[in-house]
């Protein structure tokens, strides 16, 4: 009883101290600071670069979806699929290096970037998410890919190669752990209840896509700066151009909605799916338990920790992911040949 008063007064404190956020900065920053969003009518020179790739779209069932290729059409399809709050962006630098060796695709999800953003939860019921990556390899002309997926991305690409291992030769996970490892720290102590507090937040009405948009989309700011890259100002301006309309979090932040308030109808069991998680032992949302225990639910499964690198290891440590992913691969290909 007395967990489930402290469970209860977690949530209405995760709900209301947001609230005191805005009104101190407010107070602190003034009203048009705080609510201001600049408007940004050209997208920055970083993202409109022709070396990450070609742009395309793919008409699926109920969906026209945004995408970025790079590589030969005739290599094996490496498709990449991004977490929250990001775009295709995010694979930029895994783009340019597994071209030479792979057809690669890194997507914009559905409600994100310049892909279709349909309204209502249950459009973002992970069946549906599935069956998007699924009409997107079919698509594509393929019948399976290697498939890389980092945080929401993480958890859909678990999901698809649960429920159609035959079309994943290969899963790589980045900063995720199995959906089921995830849920079991939840029900253990506070470790993974305190790093996840964002996701109860997100279940309140409209208050998160407000807050999200806060002082010219700060959000993006905090991010960047957790992270250890060059050209920040850059980096953040990409995301805020992409993230411009009033409206563009709603279908990101429906993803936790749906995952929380509707059932489903597959559980992410990959027995057949060879799976390499790489992750940043820095990850402030995600515990290492977490991505240790990732290995109770996969047969065939390996881990790469990267020292000091937080939750975005992909866009931090480019050179460090890319070179372990590529090991893993050319490990698992000399053992098929």
């Amino acid at each position: 009883m007395f967990v489930v008063i402290l469970n209860q007064l977690g949530g209405l404190l995760v709900s209301v101290f947001p609230l005191f956020i805005v009104l101190f900065m407010v107070l602190r920053h003034g009203r048009k600071r705080v609510f201001e969003v600049k408007e940004r009518l050209l997208p920055p020179a970083i993202l409109t670069d022709p070396k990450w790739g070609e742009h395309g779209y793919l008409q699926l069932p109920g969906l026209k979806l945004h995408y970025v290729e790079k590589g030969d059409h005739k290599k094996p399809l490496m498709l990449m699929l991004h977490g929250f709050p990001e775009f295709w962006f995010s694979w930029r630098h895994q783009l340019l290096h597994f071209s030479k060796d792979y057809w690669c695709v890194a997507i914009d999800n559905r409600g994100y970037g310049d892909t279709e953003k349909p309204t209502g939860i249950d459009q973002y019921h992970l069946d549906k998410l599935a069956a998007d990556v699924k009409h997107v390899i079919e698509a594509l002309g393929q019948k399976k890919c290697i498939l890389l997926g980092h945080d929401w991305g993480g958890a859909i690409g678990y999901y698809f190669a649960g429920k159609y291992p035959e079309m994943v030769d290969q899963y790589v996970v980045v900063n995720l752990p199995h959906p089921l490892s995830l849920a079991r720290q939840l029900t253990k102590g506070w470790d993974q209840r305190l790093k996840s507090w964002y996701m109860l937040f997100f279940q309140c009405p409209i208050i998160p896509e407000r807050l999200m948009r806060l002082g010219d989309m700060n959000s993006f700011d905090l991010m960047m700066k957790g992270i250890q890259i060059e050209n920040r100002d850059q980096l953040c301006e990409a995301y805020k151009y992409t993230f411009r309309d009033p409206n563009a979090f709603q279908g990101p932040i429906n993803y936790y909605r749906a995952a929380s308030q509707l059932s489903v109808t597959h559980k992410p069991k990959l027995n057949d799916v060879p799976v390499f998680s790489v992750y940043g032992n820095q990850d402030a949302y995600l515990s290492i338990s977490a991505f240790k225990g990732s290995r109770d639910f996969v047969q065939d499964f390996q881990e790469c920790p990267i020292e000091g690198v937080s939750h975005w290891a992909m866009i931090e440590a480019p050179q460090q992911v890319n070179s372990a992913i590529e090991s893993y691969l050319n490990n698992k290909r000399g053992k098929n040949i």
